[in-house]
Parts: C-alpha cells; sequence; structure tokens
C-alpha cells in the first residue's frame, strides 16, 4: 500500500471524562468568531451549557437525520455570511460530517455536489474541531464527509486532506446521554469499520494495528456500555468504546472499508435505515463471503473473541436487539443499488471482488 503524501490524522486530540472542559481554554487560542453545530443529544446534555457561555460562538442546533447536499449548501451560504473563523461539530456522525464539510469547502466556489462526485477543493477552508457524542462512526478521524444528494438519490463522500479535524475532544462523559439505540448501532458501526479495514485490501501493516485494536477495544466494551445505558454510570469501557471508535477512524482513513459500507449506503438512501443499524445487518453476511479470502485474519479476530467471528457478530446482535430492517419491505431500485454498489470505493478495497452477481444474490437474500 502507498500512503498517501499528506496526513490524513487530526492534529491534536484531548482524551479523558470531562476533555471536552478543555475546550473553553483551547479555542481562546483562536480568538474569532465561531459556530458549533450541534445535535439534540448533545443539546441536553450537562456539557451544553459550558458552551452557551463562551463569548463570540454561536450555537445551532440540527435536528435528526443523515447529512444532504442541499443542507450543506444552505449551511456555507450561513456561515460564509457571518463570516466564522471555525465551525465545531457536537454530536453524531451526521453532525460531524456536515460541520466538516462546510468548514472544508468554505472558501470553495463550485456546488459541492461537484466535490461529492470527485473534484478536488480549490482551497483550504477553515479549522474544523471534533465533538463525537456517540462511539462509532469515526467521523472526527477521517478526512471525508457522507452526504445525501436527495435528487440523484446518491450517497457519496468529500475528500480532502483540509477536511481533517484540527483539533479532537473525545469525552466519554458524552455517550452518557446516547440512547441504546444509539450505542448499539454506532458501536456496530466501529466495530464493522474496524473488521473492513483490517480485511481490506489496501491495508498495511500500521492499519491493522490501529484496525485489530480498534475491534479488541470494541468487542470487549460494546455491549457492557449498551446494558448500563440510561444510568447516568460512567465505567471504564465508556473509554474504551470511544477509543475504538476513534482508532478504527483512522484506520479506515488510511485503508478504506468495503462491501459491507459500500452496499449500506445506497440502501442507507433509499430506505431511510440508521447507518450503523444497516450495518450491523449486513455484517455476517458480506463475513461470510470473505472468510476464506482473508482466512489467516479472520482467524485472528474470532481467536480475540475465542468463536468464530460470522457466529459472534450474529449473536452480538441479537444481543443489541438488532433485527432485519428489510424485515416485510419490497426491493426498490434494485438496478441503482447494484450499480452505486459496485463504483463504491469502499466495495473496490473489499478482499473478494464484487460483481453484479453477488450483490443480486445478497438483495434476494435480505428481502426474503
Amino acid at each position: 500500500m502507498i500512503l498517501p503524501a499528506y496526513s490524513v490524522f487530526p492534529g491534536q486530540v484531548f482524551f479523558r471524562p470531562g476533555s471536552l472542559g478543555d475546550f473553553n481554554a483551547f479555542i481562546r487560542n483562536y480568538g474569532q468568531k465561531g459556530l458549533v453545530l450541534h445535535g439534540s443529544a448533545f443539546n441536553s446534555s450537562p456539557q451544553y451549557n459550558s458552551f452557551v457561555s463562551l463569548p463570540g460562538v454561536d450555537l445551532l442546533l440540527r435536528r435528526g437525520g443523515e447529512p444532504q447536499i442541499h443542507e450543506l449548501s444552505a449551511l456555507l451560504i450561513k456561515t460564509r455570511r457571518e463570516k466564522y473563523k471555525w465551525i465545531a461539530g457536537a454530536g453524531g456522525g451526521s453532525i460531524l460530517d456536515l460541520a466538516k464539510a462546510c468548514a472544508g469547502l468554505f472558501f470553495c466556489e463550485k456546488d459541492p455536489s461537484c466535490y461529492q462526485k470527485g473534484e478536488k477543493p480549490e482551497l483550504p477552508g477553515i479549522p474544523f474541531f471534533a465533538v463525537p457524542s456517540t462511539a462509532g462512526t469515526g467521523s472526527e478521524a477521517t478526512p471525508n464527509a457522507v452526504l445525501t444528494n436527495s435528487i440523484t438519490g446518491e450517497k457519496l463522500s468529500i475528500r480532502s486532506e483540509h477536511m481533517t479535524a484540527q483539533a479532537v475532544f473525545l469525552d466519554p462523559e458524552l455517550l452518557l446521554s446516547a440512547s441504546r439505540a444509539v450505542i448499539a448501532g454506532s458501536g456496530m458501526d466501529a466495530l464493522t469499520q474496524a473488521i473492513e479495514s483490517y480485511f481490506s485490501r489496501n491495508s498495511s501493516l500500521f492499519t491493522d494495528w490501529l484496525a485489530e485494536k480498534a475491534f479488541v477495544l470494541t468487542a470487549q466494551s460494546l455491549e457492557k456500555v449498551f446494558s448500563v445505558c440510561g444510568k447516568n454510570q460512567i465505567i471504564n469501557e465508556h473509554s474504551s468504546l470511544m477509543a475504538g471508535s476513534f482508532m478504527a477512524g483512522m484506520s479506515l482513513a488510511q485503508a478504506r472499508l468495503g462491501l459491507v459500507h459500500g452496499l449500506a449506503h445506497p440502501l442507507g438512501s433509499l430506505y431511510h435505515i440508521p447507518h450503523g443499524e444497516l450495518c450491523a445487518f449486513l455484517l455476517p453476511y458480506i463475513l461470510k463471503i470473505n472468510r476464506e479470502q482473508v482466512k489467516i485474519k479472520y482467524d485472528k479476530l474470532s481467536s480475540l473473541v475465542n468463536c468464530d467471528l460470522q457466529s459472534w457478530v450474529s449473536e452480538l446482535n441479537q444481543k443489541l436487539q438488532i433485527k432485519n430492517p428489510f424485515q416485510g419491505k419490497k426491493l426498490l431500485s434494485g438496478a441503482f443499488i447494484i450499480n452505486q454498489t459496485l463504483i463504491s470505493g469502499s466495495t473496490a478495497a473489499n478482499p473478494v471482488k464484487a460483481d453484479r452477481q453477488m450483490i443480486n444474490n445478497l438483495l434476494s437474500e435480505f428481502f426474503l
């Protein structure tokens, strides 16, 4: 694997329970007007109050749903008009991706959809700071933002080294405000990203180390965090889960992912299923396809959980109450799903080469 000529890792990382308290002192170094885009879960957390009193800082609440290209266009108009000097995202992956894309494209003149189709942003943007309130997407560690075009139905990434966070605040206490469904879905997203980047065609010794560590941390902590959800009780596993998510994000930033994510993007855009829940459902199917091609690595992960990996994932889904999201639904736009899956950069990194027949067979299994 040839690594990119630029660093795709965040500039600074603040990681400990309560680390969000460092944000106030950190941001004074910038001494300029900024915007904090945040989600409703963060809005109800105790840490929210520390942001309200920040001088020169505006807060903007975004509610639900995956980020859209037209939403990014509107946010760019607002942030440019207000002449913000930096943007922070405080929330889940959708919040982070939207804030990241806005900061990264701040000085770019073309429509955001152009960059989603592969055009390189002409200029660096303004600083982006990440405050993840879930553990799973890894968006705080990556140089790309995934957005949906509501007109074409395409769910694609905008990617640039300039979109990497200049600082990340990993505060496990923020996980206390997440629901059981969010903990389960985002945690399974992190687990999937660790596995897929580990099995990726583009993996290296470096990304393997990150992915394997991310897998262990997530595998050992997810079920425990899920079990105490809603009890307002911080345990060591909250830190482990957040660290696993971050390391999986760093691994995928270099190695890319695989067929789970190649399928998840078009299926998610059509059926509006939460991304993590969808990845969790797809993962056992894709493990079955890949296991012989990556047998040594597959066996290594199996040994780490003392069980066949595919069986272990299926059992974990049951414990986390994740079910078939397509139950009772009809297959829509099969040709679109197949085409979008096959052109995906994630699919290209899958250890077993995918073709139309493979995807069609998988869809037939999903929509029984």
